[in-house]
This record gives structure tokens, sequence and C-alpha cells, in this order.
């Protein structure tokens, strides 16, 4: 069954910030996000587009694409969003390095379905 309009654009929206970052973070080191405030901003803004559009899709989609750890996804946007002042940038390089790829999977998965 394909995604409804909102679904789909939140889809987009999640896979394009998702391969941006991940991009934008292929060629830089750990080092890079740590010295540098104005580099840290993208992996905030990244994360926080992929959550807040992860919570905004649809139960019925979630539950049929349960390969995405939505309550992760939103998870993370939350300590991005409200524990700015305390976010553990090491943790966001994790994210990048080993969570992005696997998501990407997933939501072209879901993208390629809709």
């Amino acid at each position: 069954m394909p995604l409804d309009a909102g679904d789909r654009a939140l889809i987009y929206d999640m896979l394009e910030a998702a391969r941006h970052l991940q991009a934008m973070w292929r060629n830089r080191s750990l080092a890079e996000l740590l010295d540098d405030r104005t580099l840290q901003w993208a992996p905030d803004r990244g994360l926080n587009i992929i959550g807040e559009a992860a919570r905004r899709v649809s139960d019925l989609t979630k539950a049929k694409n349960d390969g995405a750890d939505w309550r992760r996804i939103v998870g993370l946007q939350n300590v991005v969003v409200h524990d700015y002042n305390e976010v553990d940038y090491r943790r966001h390089w994790r994210v990048i390095q080993e969570d992005l790829p696997k998501l990407i999977v997933e939501l072209e998965k879901i993208w390629s379905e809709a």
C-alpha cells in the first residue's frame, strides 16, 4: 500500500537530511566535529529534521515499516532540541557513522515502495 502524500514528504525529508549528513561527514573526522562549533550545527540541524519528520510519520506507516527505530530517532531529536547545552557530539558522530547508513537503507526501502 503506497504512502499518503504527507508521509511520503516526511520520509523524503528524513532521507535527504540523512544523505546530506552522511555526505558532509564522509571525509571529516571526529576531531573536526569536536573542535568546530559551526560544524556542530550541521548534525544538530540534520538530526532535528530527521527526528521531527519521524515524529510526524503516521502510526500506520511506522507499524508497516518497523525496520526503523522510530522511537530512538525521535528520542535523539528530543535530546538535540531540549538538551542542546549538554549534547554529546561523540554520540552524534557514532550516529552519523553507524546509524545513518542503516537508516538510509531503511528509508530508501520505504521510499521505493511508496
